[in-house]
């Protein structure tokens, strides 16, 4: 099943086509709509931990130089 894009204020030379592919049922749009959604929380959930990973090694390091400097 296929949606209208929404339209954006910016034209791209090459537009971005994404497709979802999943093992639910899509009978209507309404359906489809759902499952976007499920898509889009589930990403953003996915950044939220990137980023706290990325953050919590950062932070790490900074203990453990701290740490090393504290012990000179």
């Amino acid at each position: 099943m296929l949606l209208n894009p929404k339209k954006f204020e910016v034209t791209l030379k090459k537009p971005i086509h994404w497709r979802l592919l999943i093992t639910k049922e899509v009978p209507d749009t309404e359906t489809v709509q759902l499952c976007i959604e499920w898509y889009i929380c589930k990403w953003v959930i996915e950044e939220v931990f990137r980023i706290l990973k990325k953050e919590a090694l950062y932070n790490e390091d900074r203990l453990e130089t701290v740490a090393k400097e504290e012990s000179k």
